[in-house]
C-alpha cells in the first residue's frame, strides 16, 4: 500500500478550518511513549527507515487537530504544526483511526 492509497482522488483533501490544538506537552508523551513501543519492535521501527523523510498527517474529524508525523530511521516525531505540504493524509473521527490502528491487516 502507498501513501496516496490514503489521499482523495478527487480533491477533497483541502484544507479543513483550524481546529483544537493539541497541546505540546501531550504530543511530546505520545512521542515517547510510540517510540518507546517501537524499541519493542525492532522489525516495525526499521521498517520506519521506507518511509524516512515523508511528512505524514492525521487529521482528528469533529475536533479539527492535526498530528504530523515524520519517521525518522527507527522512530518517529510528532508534531501540532509543520510548515510542509504532508506526502499522505489520514482523516477520521476518532473511534475510526482507533479502528484502523487495531485492525489485524495495516
Amino acid at each position: 500500500m502507498s501513501f496516496d492509497d490514503f489521499s482523495d482522488p478527487e480533491g477533497r483533501d483541502a484544507e479543513p478550518s483550524a481546529g483544537i490544538p493539541i497541546p505540546d506537552p501531550m504530543l511530546a508523551a505520545t512521542q515517547a511513549m510510540v517510540n518507546a513501543l517501537l524499541t519493542l519492535d525492532p522489525e516495525g521501527a526499521s521498517r520506519l527507515a521506507e518511509i524516512q523523510g515523508r511528512v505524514l498527517l492525521i487529521e482528528i474529524a469533529g475536533f479539527g487537530s492535526r498530528i504530523y508525523l515524520l519517521p525518522g530511521t527507527d522512530r518517529l516525531l510528532l508534531f501540532g504544526d509543520y510548515d510542509a505540504e504532508p506526502d499522505c493524509v489520514v482523516r477520521g473521527s476518532p473511534v475510526a483511526l482507533l479502528q484502523m490502528l487495531t485492525a489485524p491487516h495495516r
